[in-house]
């Protein structure tokens, strides 16, 4: 995963295996928690660069559509 856009891929992804197979219900819970703490690591580094009035270069939350 490079990107805020694969994630996204990846998560509409297991969301369709769960719909198909919902015994992978505790596999896609895992996958959800990592991508929060993914996303909020994000976040936190944004209100950084916004607490001290910088920018931040954050790779991640390009998308390569």
């Amino acid at each position: 995963m490079k990107n805020i856009r694969d994630l996204e891929i990846g998560l509409c992804e297991m969301f369709e295996q769960v719909k198909s197979d919902p015994r992978r219900c505790a596999q896609a819970k895992e996958v959800a928690n990592v991508a929060g703490k993914l996303i909020n690591a994000q976040k936190i580094s944004m209100e950084y660069a916004a607490m001290h009035k910088s920018s931040v270069e954050l790779p991640f939350m390009e998308r390569s559509d």
